[in-house]
């Protein structure tokens, strides 16, 4: 009815369009920080009260902390920077406590490799509580870390406001841990908008058919089809982008961009022939 009266497909769907990007930018900016917090919250209560995780990774802007279970309590990992090639910490800071939280000692080394089932400490320097000083060659602090626990410990993206992100790629990147996910996640968050637009085009192409014409149960079928198939698409990209097989904002953006061509495409071709 609204095309038979002379207004173009373009015409009525502008507003569809603009809504749609609209709702995208405010997903990207708004609920997407306040989801992650409460996200963020859930996840630490769960890992305390339920799964009780013994080892904790945190990066900030001073470095790395690590903390992992030691004979006598509990120990406290620092480190500036961060080699991933040879899993070795360097200007290495190694913090004891007992469970009741007190000092009990502190280690200093110029570096540290993660091996299997230990750390290596090179040259460590000794601090008790006491005031006692103790220098060797070497020593090694059990632990139960390995690199994918390690690489697997950092914060869900999801957990991470869409306006902290930057800052804190920025923190991975000169700790020396890779940033791919957050890239991954930060520019699909920017895509987003245009996903949704791209999802009003593709539905677009299957309901401007005339009913009298047939077939409106297949579209209909075909519409879902196309809809799953561009979330599988990006679910499949975003997989090949974290594995950097591809770069990672051609993985982010290429949903969007192929949903706004192929629908984009089909209704000049239904509203021009």
């Amino acid at each position: 009815m609204i095309r038979s009266s002379g207004l173009s497909v373009w015409q009525f769907l502008s507003p569809l369009l603009i809504c749609a990007l609209l709702t995208g930018a405010f997903s990207t900016a708004i609920i997407n920080p306040v989801s992650s917090i409460f996200l963020g919250k859930y996840q630490r209560l769960d890992r305390i009260h339920f799964q009780n995780k013994a080892n904790q990774v945190t990066v900030s802007k001073t470095g790395i902390w690590l903390r992992q279970p030691d004979a006598q309590g509990y120990a406290m990992i620092h480190s500036a920077t961060f080699d991933q090639k040879e899993w070795r910490l360097n200007n290495v800071m190694v913090l004891f406590f007992d469970e009741a939280d007190n000092f009990l000692r502190r280690m200093d080394s110029p570096t540290a490799y993660l091996r299997d089932g230990y750390w290596d400490i090179q040259q460590p320097l000794v601090n008790s509580k006491n005031g006692g000083l103790q220098h060797s060659d070497s020593r090694q602090i059990p632990t139960e870390l390995t690199a994918q626990k390690i690489v697997e410990s950092f914060a869900d993206p999801d957990t991470i406001s869409f306006w902290s992100i930057p800052e804190y790629i920025r923190i991975m990147e000169m700790t020396g841990f890779p940033a791919t996910r957050l890239y991954l996640h930060f520019h699909t968050l920017l895509a987003q908008p245009f996903l949704f637009a791209a999802m009003i085009l593709l539905a677009a192409t299957f309901s401007l058919r005339p009913a009298r014409l047939g077939g409106t149960a297949g579209l209909l079928l075909l519409g879902v089809a196309v809809g799953f198939l561009v979330f599988f698409l990006q679910s499949v990209l975003q997989a090949f982008g974290l594995s950097q097989k591809i770069p990672v904002n051609l993985a982010a953006w290429s949903p969007a961009l192929i949903g706004l061509l192929l629908g984009g495409t089909a209704l000049l071709h239904l509203e021009d022939g």
